[in-house]
């Protein structure tokens, strides 16, 4: 049987492979679908999600309306939101078309948005490989992206409603149709005389322009694919004035795509004022331009200096020196190159934590895509090899793509959803390479499905491609089973097998892990504790005067009378707006979070008196704090407020000699007194009540290096324990525990000190906080994770959610130390207790007329005395004085 009579089947078994693939890659991500199909929606953990939802729920309301300034969050001022409506327009779209038009049915409808674009960027893959090698590249690309990559598959999944995808999906498009509208060009140069291939390339001009308007319209940080597109420019026109070819082809379709892109800008409107390139502002249009400018430039240089090679690189280098110096001199330039280095290479303390700022390891390399690492690694060789033997426009363009999104992909680990088209691609060309080599047996079969009838058995990519100038041509079939020159046999059949087991491994690892991941969807629904506390702050607080779906004008905007803020961890910035209807003072986009004054410095600030001043600045009125914030992740606030990663004001970690190996010493994390003075430990672990501490871990300690005989699990001057034992403060004198403190300086010598291992035990007496009163409290105690080191254990007794209003406080003249005992909503009792201060005491709760969950069982009592206090509501709310 003549093995090309197979040939005719090509096509069918392409669509089919590109059928299942799609299929794969939608069914792995609706699983939790499946999954929480009992549940109105999917809560998931996410904090972008619920922006969207809540814009996207504002578009269903009255589409298209998007609110480009929402009042709804960075309370009191409001934000002029950076991100785009392109995700919101798209998924508002299918619910209206669907019939979703309930706050559930909404967030329902609207988890199948990234999945269903996920299964459009499969065939998206295959059309790419197609254009940048064959027919089998875009067969194993469209497969890879099905599974490919653990951080994609994690916002490409149901319930996930994240503008990434959108991103990754319109950008790739407009890729796609950048190429081929460059393959066009080559095959069909532009011709004035030739009106229908010219209206044919306008045409792919302008829908590369909409394409890339449509992902930029849903992130500025599409702006990615900009610097591709201007540094390919460069390098192709060089390309093509070296090898003495015409670059107008790209000149117009920068000028034509662009130039599409800026009056789609145009008409969209400026949402900032001033020039700006990460938000939507004038600047973009300037961005867009100079590239574009760019193009023309380069153009006319090629076509002066035509067969001057000396002359054409010294212009060009002057150009470039030029262009330096005005980006360094020209106030507008600066400010926008200035703005596109902090959007590359910005990194600050904030960064550790926001993990998605944080450079990408090795570590978080296998994680995300495991064995892949080589195959990619093997891609770039593949694509070097073809470079230095032809190379063609679409791998120029492919080499530049990939190697700047591995090096944005270095400095930031978030770019790895944009990586990973090209991480898909890579991966394909290194696994197609060897088929391409022989083409007898098996492989002569494979073989049938890529670019030619009959493909070159002998070649790489770069020489099994089609001359794009000369389409329509045959080439000679190669041999069957002829060799290829400089090969041996068994080299390439070592390389067969290493490259299919490699993919083989990273799809069994990949798809595991994705499928472990969406099973595992009720692990990543956002806490039971924290929706009912949302409920509760819905419904058990006052109405903020701000309408949840009405339309706010940015200019002369100020908070109404009455309207008050939230302050929270900033995770749950988002889940306060969309669940509660409330205004939350910071959130994800980190608004009014670092500095001094931020809320960063609320919750760590052990002054009650300054952290009053921060509340008061933003207008806030509850005060949300959790087990999170308080606990487990406790150590986030810091370089929020400090612009430093140190910790050691509140934790310090030591080495201690393993119990098991005395040789091997391991690293250990301890409170220290300045942990349970900051606001956040004191109003959610000790309820704002006075406590007194009752035992504390003894420690002593020497600063020195691990000398040669031990292991240690951290290296140079570090505090090594040399005893520690648990004493009770309530008897201790001291004396035989003599305090040797930390100076400013640490010195190699031996300290000792009061330390603990859990969050709720103090060193020291804790003062009450008098403007604070607990009103909330979540039905579950909560588990955390204090230390790297530490398994998570249940704290009994102190709920995972808590929320406290924030009072002026009732007066109560008296000396001494008064108490109240009060009941939580969860039936929990605690007691209240206060030190006086200036011959009087304040007091946040009221015992009269409370309207809280929280309530008083009794009046207040000073201790020692038969005096007790009936306060009223008026009192704590209105700053009284009350008299026995």
């Amino acid at each position: 049987m003549d093995i090309t009579a197979l040939n005719k089947y090509r096509q069918p078994v392409t669509v089919a492979f590109i059928l299942l693939f799609m299929a794969v890659a939608l069914i792995i991500r609706i699983i939790p679908a499946l999954i929480t199909g009992n549940q109105p929606f999917f809560p998931v953990y996410d904090t972008d999600t619920w922006y969207n939802l809540r814009q996207i729920e504002v578009m269903v309301h009255d589409f298209p309306q998007y609110n480009w300034f929402d009042p709804m969050t960075a309370y009191p001022a409001g934000k002029t939101i950076d991100w785009g409506p392109g995700l919101p327009f798209v998924a508002a779209l299918l619910c209206l078309i669907t019939g979703a038009v309930t706050r559930d049915a909404i967030v329902a409808a609207s988890g199948f948005v990234a999945p269903l674009m996920a299964v459009l960027l499969v065939p998206t893959l295959y059309f790419l490989g197609l254009r940048i090698a064959d027919r089998k590249t875009g067969i194993v690309a469209a497969g890879l992206i099905s599974f490919t990559s653990f951080l994609y598959f994690t916002f490409s999944s149901y319930g996930m409603v994240d503008h990434h995808i959108a991103e990754v999906l319109f950008s790739t498009l407009f890729i796609l149709v950048y190429l081929e509208t460059i393959a066009y060009s080559e095959a069909h140069r532009p011709d004035r005389k030739n009106r229908n291939t010219l209206l044919t390339f306008a045409g792919l001009c302008v829908l590369a322009g909409i394409l890339y308007f449509a992902a930029l319209i849903t992130s500025t940080t599409v702006l990615l694919v900009l610097l591709v597109v201007a540094l390919f420019t460069v390098i192709q026109n060089i390309v093509d004035f070296l090898s003495g070819k015409d670059p107008e082809y790209l000149c117009i379709l920068n000028l034509l795509a662009l130039g599409t892109t800026i009056v789609l800008l145009l008409i969209s409107g400026f949402r900032h004022e001033g020039l700006s390139i990460m938000n939507y502002s004038s600047g973009l249009v300037l961005a867009h331009g100079a590239v574009a400018a760019g193009s023309l430039l380069l153009y006319i240089l090629a076509k002066a200096f035509r067969g001057r090679r000396t002359h054409y690189f010294l212009v060009l280098a002057g150009i470039i020196i030029a262009g330096l110096v005005i980006s360094q001199v020209v106030p507008v330039f600066q400010q926008l190159v200035t703005q596109a280095q902090h959007l590359l290479f910005g990194y600050s303390a904030f960064s550790i934590g926001v993990q998605e700022t944080l450079p990408w390891s090795f570590a978080g390399a296998y994680d995300a895509i495991n064995v892949a690492i080589l195959l990619v690694a093997g891609g770039f060789l593949v694509l070097g090899y073809c470079l230095t033997k032809k190379p063609e426009r679409a791998m120029v363009f492919f080499a530049v793509w990939s190697v700047a999104m591995l090096l944005l992909t270095f400095q930031f680990q978030r770019f790895l959803y944009y990586f990973t088209v090209n991480i898909a691609l890579l991966s394909a060309l290194c696994i197609t390479e060897p088929f391409r080599w022989d083409q007898g047996g098996l492989l002569r079969k494979i073989a049938v499905f890529s670019n030619t009838p009959e493909p070159d058995a002998e070649k790489s990519v770069s020489e099994n491609q089609p001359d794009r100038h000369k389409t329509g041509k045959k080439r000679k079939a190669a041999a069957p089973g002829k060799s290829t020159p400089g090969i041996p046999d068994t080299l390439k059949a070592a390389c067969l097998v290493i490259v299919c087991f490699l993919a083989i491994i990273h799809a069994g690892l990949s798809l595991s892990q994705d499928i472990r991941f969406a099973a595992a969807a009720h692990d990543r629904e956002i806490p039971a504790d924290w929706l009912e506390s949302l409920g509760w702050l819905k419904s058990g607080t006052p109405d903020p005067g701000i309408g949840y779906f009405d339309r706010y004008d940015s200019r002369n905007y100020s908070a109404p009378a009455g309207s008050y803020g939230i302050l929270a961890i900033w995770d749950a910035g988002h889940w306060i707006t969309f669940f509660a209807h409330r205004m939350p003072v910071t959130n994800p986009f980190q608004d009014n979070l670092a500095g001094e004054s931020g809320t960063a410095a609320f919750f760590l600030s052990d002054n009650e008196a300054r952290a009053n001043g921060i509340i008061e600045k933003y207008q806030g009125k509850y005060v949300i704090t959790d087990s999170t914030l308080a606990v487990s992740t406790f150590t986030n606030l810091v370089p929020w407020m400090s612009g430093s990663g140190d910790i050691s004001s509140y934790i310090r970690w030591f080495l201690v000699p393993d119990p098991k190996d005395g040789s091997h010493l391991k690293k250990i994390h301890l409170f220290n007194d300045g942990y349970y003075r900051t606001m956040v430990a004191r109003l959610y672990v000790f309820d704002g009540s006075m406590t007194v501490p009752s035992t504390a871990e003894y420690v002593k300690y020497t600063i020195r290096k691990p000398t040669s005989a031990e292991t240690a699990e951290a290296s140079g001057f570090s505090r090594v324990i040399t005893g520690r034992q648990t004493i009770n403060l309530s008897l201790v004198n001291m004396t035989g525990t003599p305090i040797i403190p930390e100076g400013p300086e640490l010195l190699p010598t031996s300290y000792a000190d009061l330390y603990s291992d859990m969050p709720d035990k103090p060193l020291s007496t804790l003062p009450a906080l008098v403007h604070y009163r607990l009103v909330h409290e979540s039905p579950d105690d909560a588990t955390v994770t204090p230390f790297p080191e530490s398994a998570p254990f249940i704290m009994n007794g102190i709920k995972t959610v808590k929320i406290f209003e924030y009072v002026r406080g009732a007066h109560i003249p008296g000396e001494g130390i008064i108490e109240l005992r009060l009941v939580t909503n969860t039936g929990r009792t605690f007691v209240y207790r206060q030190e006086s201060s200036g011959g009087e005491f304040i007091v946040p709760y009221s015992t009269k007329g409370n309207p809280c969950d929280v309530r008083a069982t009794g009046p207040y009592r000073i201790i020692g005395t038969s005096r007790t206090f009936e306060v009223t509501e008026d009192a704590v709310v209105q700053g009284l004085t009350v008299n026995g």
